[in-house]
């Protein structure tokens, strides 16, 4: 058993407490957890959510990739809600997962636009099928720096959706994270233990917040920067 999984098991009962609200004190915090990361109401969006799932595990199939790494469809819908909850305008999105992390971010208001870099070549395809109804909302990059710098000039509050760091991205974003962690950004990791380059940024995160709360299960988290709120990590199960 390596050190990730032992330090997983040994804090699970104190993640399920937190999860369930106990000892966690903040308002924002109380609500957030239960009421986002753990609600398990449906929502409307849902079942757009999984049909742009079954059509990327088809494509996918068709194209013969194994080991794809695609996206649970409870981290799908978790990301819905936390954009459903925040109603972001303007999205800034780092790797995609064939267009379902796409699909789950844009779903919650058709006035929302992303701007991505890191789809991959193998990707590619199935992305643009999945994603076809939402192309005019969509704005690709293949350049990270060009990507963030295009985005900035158009988000005043940022959002953020990051689910695959290659060393451009990592670099980019750690020159820009000062500026992201002052202001009311919210950022999301799906993929935080895959990738040495994901846990690099999200401890780097951790440790240059300011302002703000983060919440994780170890593998997928979001941070909620807001310099009225008191600097607190949860680590929950979910």
């Amino acid at each position: 058993m390596n050190y990730k999984r032992l330090k997983r098991y040994a804090s699970a009962l104190g993640r399920l407490r937190k999860s369930k609200g106990f000892g966690i004190h903040s308002p924002f915090a109380f609500r957030f957890v239960l009421r986002v990361l753990k609600e398990r109401l449906p929502y409307y969006g849902y079942d757009t959510i999984d049909s742009a799932y079954a059509d990327a595990r088809a494509l996918i199939a068709r194209q013969g990739i194994k080991r794809p790494g695609i996206i649970s469809r409870k981290y799908a819908k978790m990301i819905f809600r936390v954009v459903n909850h925040f109603n972001p305008t303007d999205i800034l999105q780092i790797g995609t997962n064939y267009g379902i992390s796409t699909t789950s971010a844009l779903t919650p208001s058709s006035r929302s636009r992303l701007w991505i870099y890191g789809i991959q070549a193998r990707q590619f395809d199935t992305f643009k099928a999945v994603t076809a109804s939402l192309a005019a909302r969509i704005n690709t990059y293949a350049d990270a720096r060009t990507a963030i710098d295009a985005y900035r000039e158009a988000a005043s509050d940022p959002f953020v959706i990051i689910n695959d760091v290659d060393s451009d991205a990592l670099t980019s974003l750690s020159e820009r994270l000062t500026e992201f962690l002052t202001d009311r950004c919210v950022i999301i990791m799906t993929a935080i233990a895959h990738k040495q380059q994901s846990e690099t940024l999200w401890n780097e995160v951790k440790s240059n917040l300011r302002g703000g709360m983060t919440f994780s299960n170890g593998r997928f988290g979001v941070v909620v920067c807001n310099p009225k709120l008191p600097v607190q990590h949860y680590s929950l199960w979910f």
